[in-house]
């Protein structure tokens, strides 16, 4: 990896379990009533460019399952009711079940989130396209395709408000923060095993006894 990626300046050794559900649906195309409709962001469903690389490829496509990781993440954040097993379409262990966990809590809690954010620019750091998946620590995992990346992350039009109506925000953080992300997908042969295993927001430590800071980017 060309780049050490802090995250509250622990290296994360991380036991992945790989959750790749995949979901079918069938309908009679001469009665388009039977037709089932699905509303929210599309899963991720690149098709191979034969003037990229295999590294090229890989890169792209963890880009796309990251860039519907984010969309469908920050839908279901902003509602009361949405389904929250649509993160098995684009989340994979253990981020599946640490963002289930946070969203819950944060609807109980009555707290709302309206917004979205916008993925800026990505810096690639790491590239595996063959052998078992590895995380950044030690992790080992499935034999697969993984890509580790940076993303700058525009959160301006995010807004957080408890259930008395206060903001949640703090007012000194940066409209655009640095995301660590781990995409993989254990079955290369199909774009649509794309998922993201790991998200957190990239952190330093402003002085000594105080909480880490996001990183401005």
């Amino acid at each position: 990896m060309t780049r050490a990626i802090r995250v509250h300046r622990h290296r994360w050794v991380l036991v992945v379990v790989v959750a790749v559900m995949v979901a079918g649906c069938g309908g009679d195309e001469d009665n388009p009533a039977t037709i089932p409709s699905r509303t929210g962001p599309p899963t991720v469903t690149t098709s191979p460019d034969p003037t990229l690389t295999p590294e090229e490829q890989a890169v792209a496509d963890a880009q796309a399952a990251v860039t519907a990781f984010v969309a469908t993440s920050d839908e279901l954040w902003s509602s009361a009711v949405a389904d929250l097993t649509r993160l098995e379409e684009v989340a994979a262990e253990p981020v599946l079940s640490q963002l289930t966990a946070s969203i819950e809590e944060h609807r109980v809690e009555g707290n709302q989130r309206r917004g979205a954010r916008e993925a800026i620019q990505f810096e690639v750091t790491n590239v595996q396209l063959a052998g078992p998946i590895e995380l950044e620590g030690g992790g080992t995992g499935a034999a697969g395709l993984s890509v580790s990346l940076m993303a700058c992350m525009d959160l301006s039009a995010v807004e957080i408000v408890d259930a008395d109506g206060n903001s949640l925000e703090n007012p000194d953080a940066p409209h655009r923060r640095q995301y660590v992300y781990f995409a993989a997908n254990r079955t290369p042969d199909d774009a649509s095993g794309w998922r993201v295993w790991f998200e957190q927001p990239e952190t330093e430590q402003a002085s000594p006894g105080d909480p880490p800071e996001v990183v401005a980017c």
